[in-house]
């Protein structure tokens, strides 16, 4: 469950698609496993799609990798997806992530082996399948109940592996719901595994100019024909196969609802800006219930448009089996106040693409780690408190905190815009001769930084000299302005050490930028040495590789 976008989508034709019977097909998947044959295992190339193999699996995806498929749990807020870090995950996930160029090291795994090639819950499958193909009409109550059915077996494999309480009438008292006759943990984790891997491949497989709005579940919303959408990859190919055992054709894709343009809240929050009038019209409302006799979508719209940290809603649901048991009272609905919350989840990195109707329109790229994830969102909750991310100046505001909480932890005080306080940075660490300065010549630099428009006095040097030193790889280049400001300080400041100063990951791509933007002789000559520096770096990564 993940959302890759956020706000009011441009123009184009979402479609959504859904894995065709995904939980009873990949139950087909399962054969009669051998559980006292398993064994320890820690080559990741043995556990394959078709291997009942589970492993703590510490992995890094390239950078470049825009849907990453190991699931790291960050508790209540569900399962991460970064590009680094440490997964407890299945086969199928594992063969997926080495085939999208991942480096993994198993660090404790075990497979089982198959005892024969028997598909026992494929009879099962098969049988349901074919019933809710008899059922005339489509989403009509039997057919529903069929497919429940289906669904309800792969949900009995992992019944009572999670801490759930349920209300006992006969004892009047809460009980740990209890595994049901056919709880298996590796069953459920291999079923569920498949269906994720299989999503994941078919992600990784899409164009790169490709606006992917969610993953939930067993399916996707893309703007995508289905002739873009490649299914030829193993995982894919390996789910077709599994459709044929059940007596299904080969394809493996459904086009559930399409929309000409989307509005994208959170996971499970997306609704239709503009629809196509083709297929059924996207809405899925994030947990929210709209009032009866009004069209659902165009309320759920107006809603994420006006929201605020104050908006509340009245919710309306049966009484529970507790206080019908406790107070002797009827089944009747139950009326509670509850604030709206529509901003994005944060599971994935905002970047800002532009503005639709007053509202922002942002894409996302995924966390390095689950660290970071927690870091921005632990912040943002914070955040949301007192403002929505609706409009420009929300966005600005938002990420004018995001790059001035770190400079909290060393003592600096959270004040003006982040250009303000990475030049506070930038005059502490030339002031204690940090980075290659010498520490000297407050007039000359003051002005020159003055000139160059960023206004600097002789007094706030000597200031930045009564603080503490300034840390590394603290400035942020992401922010509008700042890096206009390391190139005026590098003019200002000569032999001072960029690589220093900014954020890792940001220091080639910065610098490389300013310098294809600039004339002035002496950031060429930086450029140059960057340049140097980082074809050296390379080729010493390769030599010791």
């Amino acid at each position: 469950n993940e959302c890759y976008s956020f706000g009011i989508s441009p123009t184009s034709l979402f479609i959504d698609y859904d894995l065709a019977s995904a939980y009873t097909t990949a139950m087909a998947a399962l054969r009669t496993p051998a559980y006292t044959n398993a064994y320890a295992c820690s080559d990741p190339a043995s556990f394959a799609s078709d291997v009942m193999g589970f492993a703590r699996v510490r992995f890094q995806f390239p950078k470049a990798t825009r849907f990453p498929c190991l699931p790291v749990s960050a508790g209540e807020r569900g399962l991460i997806f970064p590009l680094s870090g440490v997964s407890s995950c299945c086969a199928p996930e594992i063969e997926l992530a080495l085939n999208m160029g991942a480096v993994l090291t198993i660090e404790r795994g075990v497979i089982v082996p198959w005892l024969d090639d028997i598909r026992p819950l494929a009879v099962f499958a098969k049988a349901v399948q074919a019933e809710r193909k008899r059922q005339p009409i489509k989403k009509s109550l039997f057919e529903l109940m069929w497919k429940e059915i289906g669904n309800s077996l792969y949900g009995k494999t992992a019944q009572g592996l999670r801490d759930k309480r349920m209300f006992n009438t006969r004892l009047g008292h809460g009980d740990d719901l209890p595994p049901s006759q056919v709880t298996q943990p590796y069953l459920a984790a291999h079923i569920t595994s498949l269906v994720r891997a299989v999503l994941g491949e078919i992600l990784a497989r899409l164009p790169d100019d490709a606006t992917v709005i969610s993953a939930t579940t067993d399916g996707f919303l893309v703007n995508c024909n289905r002739a873009d959408v490649d299914t030829s990859g193993p995982l894919s190919t390996l789910y077709a196969a599994l459709r044929e055992v059940l007596g299904h054709a080969s394809e493996i894709l459904e086009i559930k609802h399409s929309a000409r343009a989307i509005v994208a809240m959170k996971t499970r929050g997306q609704l239709t800006y503009e629809t196509d009038g083709v297929e059924a019209p996207v809405i899925a409302k994030a947990g929210v219930k709209a009032p009866k006799d009004v069209d659902a979508n165009t309320w759920m719209i107006e809603l994420f448009k006006t929201r605020t940290p104050e908006t509340k809603l009245s919710v309306r649901s049966l009484a529970s089996l507790r206080w019908m048991y406790e107070t002797n009272g009827d089944l009747v609905p139950v009326v509670i106040d509850r604030r709206v919350n529509l901003d994005f989840d944060f599971k994935r990195d905002l970047l800002l693409v532009g503005e639709r109707d007053g509202h922002i329109w942002c894409a996302s790229r995924p966390w390095q780690t689950i660290a970071d994830f927690n870091a921005a969102r632990d912040e943002f909750d914070e955040w949301r408190r007192t403002r929505c991310l609706k409009t420009l100046d929300d966005w600005n505001d938002w990420t004018g905190r995001r790059m001035t909480t770190p400079v909290v932890a060393i003592g600096m005080k959270r004040r003006g815009s982040p250009v303000d306080i990475a030049k506070r940075i930038l005059l502490r660490g030339h002031a204690h001769g940090q980075w290659g300065t010498d520490g000297g010549d407050y007039k000359r630099i003051a002005n020159e930084l003055t000139d160059s428009g960023h206004t600097t006095t002789t007094t706030d040097l000597k200031n930045a000299k009564r603080a503490e030193p300034a840390p590394t790889h603290m400035i942020e280049c992401d922010w509008q302005g700042v890096p206009e400001l390391v190139c005026s300080f590098y003019e200002a400041v000569r032999g001072v050490e960029i690589a220093k100063i900014v954020k890792r990951a940001d220091v080639w791509r910065v610098v490389a930028a300013i310098g294809r933007s600039h004339s002035n002789p002496g950031i060429r000559e930086m450029v140059g040495a960057f340049h140097r520096q980082h074809v050296r770096n390379v080729v010493l990564a390769a030599l010791h590789k």
